[in-house]
């Protein structure tokens, strides 16, 4: 009897115990950003973005800078839960924020009027946010076609100094900060090409079949509804 009884005891105990084996629920949120921290101070659109999904979701967060080509595969190997920047095909994506893009040319190369002129022509776009058309498409890319080349760069201004210097033939940057510059100051011979390349697309990004994208799809729709993402694009410019 007392060995019956020691038998049935362990049996109870592995039922206690077996559950606790299976995988520990998520305690942190890990955001992939496409901006350095400042003074180890993370800051900018990407990290006030996640920072509030974070506080949404319960979990702490901690967050690695990604740059957008590494995106896919940081969600891949798992060092990475999210992403924060453009869409891309292969992701499960929540679209966010879209910003119309403006064509920029020299007014030296004023004769530049057609989307064919920019075929095989050399661009320069903002890394990770300024071309993005449509998920995956890159209108920059899309302008000079398969026999042109487009650099990225580590900011919009930049792309202008470089177009200015001549390096590159064309350059692709948000419309409200073209509207803004070119033609004026140190930018009058800066002109926007009257051409439509689309509506570029911010979003969050996680690995296709990710436990956390349903919960997260929900809350980042209703920041979006309540205005704290709006709040966010006009604060950072975007």
């Amino acid at each position: 009897m007392r060995k019956i009884a020691l038998v049935t005891g362990l049996a109870l105990a592995l039922l206690f115990v077996l559950p606790a084996c299976g995988k520990p629920p998520a305690s942190k949120l890990v955001c992939g950003v496409q901006t350095a921290p400042t003074d180890g101070v993370w800051t900018g659109f990407d990290a006030e973005l996640a920072a509030l999904l974070a506080e949404k979701l319960d979990l702490q967060i901690e967050y690695v800078q990604v740059q957008p080509s590494g995106g896919p595969r940081a969600l891949a190997e798992g060092t990475i839960d999210c992403f924060f920047g453009g869409a891309m095909d292969e992701l499960a994506c929540v679209p966010l924020h879209s910003h119309q893009c403006a064509v920029i040319q020299t007014v030296r190369a004023a004769d530049f009027a057609l989307y064919a002129d920019f075929a095989g022509k050399k661009a320069a776009v903002a890394e990770g946010r300024d071309g993005w058309r449509a998920p995956g498409e890159n209108a920059a890319g899309a302008a000079a076609g398969e026999e042109g080349e487009v650099v990225q760069l580590n900011s919009q201004l930049t792309a202008l100094a470089a177009l200015q210097r001549g390096t590159v033939d064309f350059a692709v940057v948000d419309e409200p900060l073209a509207r803004e510059l070119c033609g004026q100051g140190r930018y009058s011979d800066l002109i926007i090409a009257d051409l439509e390349v689309g509506l570029p697309v911010y979003a969050v990004c996680f690995g296709n079949g990710s436990e956390m994208f349903g919960k997260a799809n929900a809350i980042l729709k209703e920041l979006q509804r309540d205005g704290a993402v709006r709040q966010l694009v006009g604060k950072y410019g975007m």
